[in-house]
């Protein structure tokens, strides 16, 4: 695989036997694969049943820009936050397994205390206890919080639907109060409702994210290193 520049450079794509790729800006250019002759194994169709999942991941996180921005702050070279994503979750989650663990967010920020998130019938909703002492610098910094994540959806009501589907979801940013329980709605409506109510399993994973006061979201560290630490709910 080279590097284009010049003419074609920012196109993507394939054009006869050769494609156009996009990683971190840039344009990179390679051979089409010649076609498989010979049946996959049942490890080859699993390895690709979670490549495919792990790849929705990772676009459903990046389509929320409040998750995405830690992700952009981490990322090293020409890796784009999608890629980055993808690394770290390819092997915690599985397309058929409710237990699976999906990371929102590199580590750091910091945990929330007793979280309780639900996956209601037309939403999600998540409910805490008062963050626990944090530094001055966060309580200065920090004007308002909302959360953020993504849910699984699994167990087609129909035939006509995929297995599963993977929805991102954030709530309006709401005023922080120091030392006050924290009560979070994400109401869902038109095409994702209908979507989320398709399903008969669903596993959402969210995390508390701290925005300053012109809104935007902004790394912290504490000694427990996490975002609003990724809360799950299954129903």
């Amino acid at each position: 695989m080279a590097e284009v520049i010049g003419l074609f450079n920012g196109i993507s794509g394939r054009v006869g036997n050769v494609i156009f790729v996009r990683r971190g800006g840039k344009t990179f250019v390679k051979k089409l694969p010649k076609k498989r002759t010979t049946p996959y194994s049942k490890t080859e169709l699993d390895h690709h049943s979670r490549f495919g999942f792990t790849c929705k991941i990772a676009s459903r996180i990046c389509q929320t820009e409040e998750l995405k921005h830690f992700w952009d702050e981490v990322k090293k070279g020409n890796q784009s936050s999608h890629n980055r994503i993808f690394k770290e979750n390819f092997r915690l989650a599985e397309p058929e397994d409710i237990t699976g663990i999906v990371k929102l967010t590199p580590d750091f920020g910091f945990n929330l205390n007793e979280p309780m998130l639900l996956t209601g019938k037309s939403g999600i909703s998540l409910d805490c206890k008062p963050i626990k002492e944090q530094s001055s610098e966060f309580y200065k910094k920090t004007k308002y919080i909302m959360a953020a994540g993504i849910v699984i959806l699994r167990s087609p009501r129909s035939k006509s639907r995929d297995n599963y589907e993977i929805m991102p979801f954030k709530s309006e940013k709401i005023k922080f109060r120091v030392h006050s329980l924290i009560s979070i709605k994400i109401p869902l409506g038109g095409a994702d409702l209908k979507s989320y109510r398709g399903y008969s399993l669903k596993t959402a994973y969210a995390v508390l994210v701290a925005l300053d006061e012109q809104g935007n979201p902004f790394s912290y560290r504490s000694e427990e290193r996490r975002v609003g630490k990724e809360c799950r709910s299954r129903w």
